[in-house]
């Protein structure tokens, strides 16, 4: 499929969440607007400040978007993560097509017409991911992604040969269900996984490296991972609820050997190690349990306190030009 014919008439936003890229976030614009000089039709690019507190970042964004009309710039009053100002973005973005991608140079926009005409050849998609070579990434990062998708499959069926990045195109449709949510703390791979799962991989190219290092630490990755498998619902509650389902049935075995044991005579069987170690056990389990629920009420007391997901503070786009 020649995707010049086919986007002759579809309008395509890309929003890009911006945080410390500072002035080398002229070079993505670049990359983008280069990007749409081989596909026909009208597009915009949507440039989301996460509140960075240099002001760079910000100036960058004036200044692209005063020489391009195709830019919008939006502020964000205060740093609200990245999936909130990805929100933030689709909610101001105009395009029958939404294209996403990261400000780190990680996602190449001259891929961004295989991700667009996939998604127009298959009517039945809601939105095509793309698929690449993360062998640049550091181990542990390989890793983790690799434990990360695990939990994903299990939480939300996800199927086995689906690998969810934040380079991708949506419908508008799908863009509008994602918005429909109003949860406090959006977690962007666990919503789209809610709303649909019309959902395929597109093999891209990759950067051969990646010029910005990951602003993501371990303890970033290890709370996303598990803010994931809370917005499951209530399969953790489930999973512990079973555990404790296990754990006693395995006390009445115990129990049962233990009495069979003392009706032989065998009284010389030591208790202390075996009764320290199952209280222990079982008191770990519950802290863990509380622990839990208090996550699950924590969640429960800030959708309800009804705080904003994110506050623009400006906004800088043609028509104010």
């Amino acid at each position: 499929m020649n995707p010049n014919n086919a986007l002759t008439e579809v309008a395509v936003s890309v929003v890009v969440p911006c945080y410390l890229t500072g002035s080398r976030l002229s070079k993505v614009v670049e990359g983008v607007e280069q990007a749409f000089a081989r596909i026909a039709g009208t597009w915009e690019l949507l440039l989301v400040d996460d509140a960075s507190p240099n002001n760079q970042t910000w100036d960058t964004i004036i200044e692209e978007a005063n020489r391009n009309p195709h830019v919008v710039g939006i502020q964000l009053m205060s740093q609200s993560g990245q999936f909130a100002a990805t929100l933030c973005g689709l909610r101001a973005a105009r395009g029958e097509i939404v294209v996403t991608m990261d400000d780190d140079f990680s996602h190449r926009p001259d891929q961004i017409h295989l991700l667009i005409s996939s998604l127009l050849d298959d009517p039945n998609l809601d939105a095509v991911v793309a698929s690449f070579d993360q062998g640049n990434r550091k181990k542990h990062r390989r890793v983790g992604s690799r434990v990360y998708r695990r939990l994903l499959r299990r939480s939300f069926e996800l199927p086995s040969d689906l690998v969810l990045t934040s380079f991708r195109a949506l419908r508008r449709p799908l863009v509008d269900a994602l918005l429909s949510h109003r949860t406090r703390r959006p977690q962007f791979g666990a919503l789209l996984l809610q709303t649909t799962k019309r959902i395929k991989n597109v093999d891209v190219a990759s950067q051969t490296k990646q010029e910005i290092p990951s602003r993501y630490r371990l303890r970033s990755l290890v709370s996303y991972s598990l803010f994931n498998v809370i917005e499951a619902g209530i399969r953790p509650m489930r999973v512990l609820a079973l555990i404790g389902v296990l754990a006693a049935a395995a006390s009445v075995v115990l129990g049962s050997v233990f009495f069979a044991l003392w009706a032989l005579g065998d009284t010389g069987v030591p208790g202390f190690t075996s009764t320290l170690l199952l209280i222990n056990f079982f008191g770990g389990l519950t802290m863990a349990s509380v622990g839990l629920l208090a996550e699950y009420v924590g969640r429960i007391m800030e959708e309800v306190r009804g705080a904003p997901v994110y506050v623009e503070r400006q906004r800088v786009n043609p028509s104010s030009n």
